[in-house]
């Protein structure tokens, strides 16, 4: 029997899927640990060691597969799955590692460049495999049964140019938390679901709780000021119009910008958001200083941890008026690498669609998300979680309107950037209009010069 010694490493979910810093005058794109190359890559093959213990008489098929360890349990339950699998299907070998999530993209490149492609890997930057032409279609293997339990928003995470690449994996989700103690203080009845009413909110908070409590808390650093700007610009704004192309510059876009960065200058929000970063906003939500912030579904765990007795609510994030509102999301996916040996194998095929019904099961897969602690990505599973986690059935409607960033795009890190920039003029001289248009043309000249 082929085997690969799991690698555990523990990462704090919170930093696993989230834009991960004090803003510079570039704010930083922190998605992954900042590590020198000669340490990231320890070994010749981090992921797909040289020697490996092959019993000569075993015919069974192998998938060679990568998962990103999320936590301390990640390396545990796939040992588990693979045991359970194979007793199940017992002409295949799963050869199946697992790697820490701040590493498994640079070694994954190593690998790829040494010809040793894994058949399926957990990642959450594709885009390049995908158009070097190295990635399988996922619509060989995810067929319309699969497919249909996913949640739209999500699954588009594995689309690009037409196809989809990629099958969601593991999501994170953004919702609105507020403090209902401090909500029923200012007779604050029901959430805010728009500007106006976010705005009156914000009013009633100042007027009732004074400077000892900010009414919203917003994150403009680059850890979150992404995030930040996807959540408030609502179904008609965001990133990309309609055709997936860059629209930084439209009416909603600036609509949205021009209304945090009133609240901002008002004194409605923390002092400071182009340096305050979401955890510190959440150590000062637990403590009850701040009554609303954007924060992901771990946060009443965390004010728990911190011995606070405060009660937390959670809510779409406000629109503006006649707008629906967008969660903010990241997700990783599975891909599936060709293999050049047996491009179209339907035995290779076939096999990974077996191991691709086994995890994706409804009971499977929402144990896999819950022991590593995030949401699932599939409609079904939620439903089943939802039995007997209320907490899950909260974010069901989120995870139906959630956008994933399309951080997979060229030139994303340019608009990243820009927009978090955008943010912190906006919020100090307004004009958002003028500092959208500036930059779309930016992008558009990036882009442009790309070809």
């Amino acid at each position: 029997m082929r085997k690969i010694t799991a690698m555990a490493l523990c990462l704090a979910l919170t930093a696993a899927l989230a834009a991960c810093g004090a803003p510079v005058e570039e704010p930083p794109a922190e998605t992954e640990a900042e590590v020198e190359a000669e340490d990231r890559i320890p070994e010749a093959e981090a992921l797909l060691p040289e020697h490996v213990d092959i019993d000569a008489e075993d015919t069974r098929r192998s998938l060679r597969i990568v998962m990103p360890a999320y936590s301390g349990n990640s390396a545990a339950w796939w040992a588990s799955f693979e045991e359970t699998f194979e007793a199940e299907n017992e002409d295949l070998d799963l050869v199946l590692s697992t790697a820490p999530t701040d590493k498994i993209e640079a070694d994954l490149a190593r690998t790829v460049g040494s010809g040793m492609a894994p058949d399926i890997v957990g990642i959450h930057n594709y885009a390049r495999y995908a158009l070097e032409g190295q990635l399988m279609s996922t619509g060989r293997y995810s067929g319309a049964e699969l497919e249909v339990k996913f949640f739209e928003g999500l699954w588009e995470a594995g689309c690009l140019v037409g196809q989809s690449w990629g099958i969601p994996l593991a999501v994170s989700v953004r919702g609105f938390y507020y403090n209902r103690d401090i909500f029923e203080k200012a007779g604050i009845d029901t959430p805010p679901a728009t500007f106006e009413e976010l705005r009156e909110a914000c009013r009633l908070i100042r007027e009732t709780c004074g400077e000892d409590v900010r009414p919203l808390g917003l994150d403009f650093t680059g850890y979150e000021g992404d995030v930040t700007f996807s959540a408030f610009t609502g179904s008609t704004g965001g990133f990309l119009d309609a055709e997936g192309n860059f629209a930084l510059n439209t009416p909603a876009n600036a609509r949205a910008l021009d209304f945090l960065g009133e609240l901002v200058r008002a004194g409605y929000t923390n002092e400071n958001p182009a340096k305050q970063k979401r955890t510190a906003l959440q150590a000062a939500f637990a403590r009850g200083e701040v009554a609303m912030m954007l924060a992901p579904p771990s946060l009443p765990a965390y004010v728990a941890a911190q011995g606070s007795g405060i009660r937390c609510g959670l809510a779409a994030v406000p629109a503006a008026e006649g707008d629906t509102s967008r969660a903010p999301a990241a997700c990783d996916c599975l891909v599936i690498f060709k293999d050049r040996k047996e491009p179209d194998g339907q035995a290779r095929n076939e096999a990974i669609s077996r191991f691709l019904t086994a995890f994706y099961d409804d009971e499977v897969y929402a144990d896999y998300v819950k022991t590593e602690g995030f949401l699932p990505a599939t409609f079904t599973s939620a439903a089943r979680m939802a039995e007997t986690d209320f907490g899950v059935d909260s974010w069901i409607s989120l995870l139906s309107s959630c956008r994933c960033s399309p951080d997979h795009l060229t030139g994303w890190e340019k608009v990243r950037t820009g927009v978090i920039k955008a943010e912190w003029t906006v919020a100090e001289q307004g004009n958002a209009a003028g500092q959208l248009a500036a930059l779309q043309a930016e992008i558009n000249q990036l882009l442009a010069d790309a070809g």
